[in-house]
């Protein structure tokens, strides 16, 4: 049910991993513009979701998605108009305004630092080295918020994510005509 839908969902999932690691990365060792591009993609698939939804389920979505967006907290609606316009600036505009400020992080909060395949690092003495990453932020085209990317797409996916949930648990009657087409 929805697969068009889930799939969508899926590949906006995929981009924020990719824009996720490319945030990891130290400074200049990536393409200068790869953070720019898997945001564009993720803001292109994010936005998406709501459309091919619409699309597989034309009448039932119709009927039933302007409650549930109108029942949105006010910070969880301000994050849908930021990613709207965002999608509508990266791809039918002049881009994203995507930058990256160098940020020192303890070795100790690197993801996946203490896994089997991670280096070791030792260290003698009371401070904790650190390693420069980069720390994507956004100055979103709706409101000129300066907003760090990553949380911020993190909380739409899951926004999304929800929106097909509430979806399929308010519809799990069988209710639904064209989920598969």
């Amino acid at each position: 049910m929805l697969s068009a839908t889930q799939k969508k969902l899926r590949e906006a999932k995929f981009f924020l991993s990719r824009l996720e690691q490319e945030e990891r990365l130290p400074p200049g060792s990536s393409i200068p513009e790869a953070a720019d591009f898997y945001f564009s993609a993720f803001v292109s698939a994010a936005r998406s979701v709501a459309f091919v939804f619409q699309k597989e389920n034309k009448a039932e979505y119709d009927s039933w998605a302007p409650g549930w967006f109108q029942s949105r907290s006010g910070p969880e609606e301000l994050l849908m108009k930021r990613f709207k316009q965002e999608r509508t600036q990266a791809l039918k505009l002049t881009g994203s305004d995507l930058a990256g400020d160098t940020v020192l992080v303890p070795t100790t909060r690197i993801p996946g630092a203490n896994s089997p395949l991670s280096t070791q690092l030792i260290w003698w003495g009371e401070s904790i080295p650190e390693i420069a990453t980069t720390g994507l932020r956004c100055r979103f085209a709706y409101d000129n918020a300066d907003v760090a990317v990553v949380p911020a797409a993190r909380e739409y996916v899951e926004l999304l994510g929800q929106l097909v949930r509430d979806f399929l648990a308010s519809h799990a009657d069988g209710s639904l005509t064209n989920a598969c087409s």
